[in-house]
């Protein structure tokens, strides 16, 4: 591996602007939605600073929820990965390229917002132990950034439940609609398991809500 492309997390940002499958551009309105919102949230915010509001003990409590965050965003990571793993060598689910995509996609989004988590936190720590960064002429700025990280990080999480749920519902959609699991069959360990048609149907209409 190259010295220049060791560190690069520009992987983990493509999936947040592409299609778990990789084969479109999200639109413009949902790139601006991840990244544009944040920071107009932040201009808004910080300008309100600038005019005078005041922020109490903001940095003692969004500390700690950077850091579960951290944690929780790591450990979906690692599960999502276990995940993965399983399903290419489960014999049911092992020629699902869709729903190996869509597990994928959401391990690296875990991984991407706990890495930009590990950055909230790390930034929340300076602004504490640094007071200039408080000070009146800097902390509009200092509010601004962190509020664009923080609503980025909001927005990134609701979609990773979203990724999440629907994983769950390519792996189950019986439990939500019981016609899918019509005409299942058993299989020799006695577990239910659908017909690879409809295995393949259930996992498009997964994709179909993530667009």
């Amino acid at each position: 591996m190259k010295a220049t492309t060791k560190y690069d997390l520009r992987p983990l940002v493509r999936v947040n602007v592409v299609d778990p499958d990789g084969s479109r551009l999200r639109t413009a309105g949902q790139v601006a939605l991840v990244y544009g919102l944040p920071v107009v949230l932040g201009a808004g915010i910080g300008l309100w600073v600038y005019l005078g509001l005041t922020i109490q003990n903001g940095v003692s409590v969004a500390l700690p929820s950077a850091a579960l965050l951290v944690g929780a965003m790591f450990g979906a990571f690692i599960f999502l990965t276990n995940l993965r793993i399983k399903l290419a060598e489960s014999p049911t689910y092992a020629f699902r390229v869709d729903l190996l995509r869509l597990v994928g996609a959401g391990a690296a989004a875990c991984l991407y917002l706990g890495i930009v988590s590990v950055v909230f936190a790390g930034v929340l720590a300076l602004v504490g132990s640094l007071p200039w960064l408080r000070s009146e002429n800097v902390a509009p700025y200092t509010v601004a950034a962190l509020v664009a990280i923080a609503a980025h990080l909001g927005i990134m999480l609701v979609m990773i439940v979203r990724r999440l749920f629907i994983v769950y519902l390519a792996l189950f959609a019986a439990d939500f609609n019981p016609s899918v699991g019509e005409g299942s069959r058993q299989s020799v360990s006695g577990k239910q398991t659908l017909p690879k048609g409809r295995l393949i149907e259930a996992t498009r209409r997964s994709r179909r809500l993530l667009r």
